[in-house]
């Protein structure tokens, strides 16, 4: 009876020796690789062209003057300069202009319009770039626009546009 149990006691052994054996994992190589990435610089502007743009109307008088304004929202990974760019209030047909200013201001939210000014185009001086506006940061901005008319005679009725281009560069 001793030996049989010996024997069986063996056999068992064995068998768990043998199916351990069967299902430890052998690594028999390993490797790894690093990927790199690049995010390159990107800036965005957000919300400038509203759907609902007002159109001014003007009585026609001299010196008469309208205001328009918009915010907007720059998101910007990296630090970012913006310039300002205009055509001026142009006759549709005539070619006729009249005074047009825009500006840019910082906007401490939506609705906020007590920012200092960081931007200025006038009929005089239509482009005006400037150095740093923000870093990696998403910022509020308001755009101002105003019309002024000169004498009567100076601008012919009828329709008019201006354009306004904000443009957000990295260098």
């Amino acid at each position: 009876m001793m030996k049989r149990l010996f024997i069986l006691s063996l056999a068992l052994v064995l068998v768990f020796t043998l199916a351990s054996a069967g299902l430890a994992r052998i690594n028999l190589d390993s490797d790894s690789v690093e990927v790199r990435a690049i995010v390159h610089p990107y800036a965005e502007i957000r919300d400038l062209n509203d759907p609902n743009n007002p159109l001014l109307h003007y009585v026609g008088y001299a010196g008469e003057e309208h205001t328009w304004q918009d915010y907007f929202f720059v998101v910007a990974n990296t630090d970012i300069g913006m310039q300002l760019n205009q055509v001026d209030f142009t006759h549709k047909t005539k070619g006729d202009t009249f005074y047009t200013r825009a500006k840019i201001q910082r906007a401490a939210r939506y609705g906020d319009d007590r920012g200092d000014q960081i931007l200025r185009t006038d009929s005089f001086r239509p482009a005006d770039a400037r150095n740093y506006v923000q870093g990696q940061d998403g910022k509020w901005y308001l755009l101002d626009v105003k019309g002024k008319l000169g004498e009567v005679y100076s601008q012919a009725a009828g329709q008019y546009k201006a354009k306004f281009i904000v443009t957000v560069f990295t260098w």
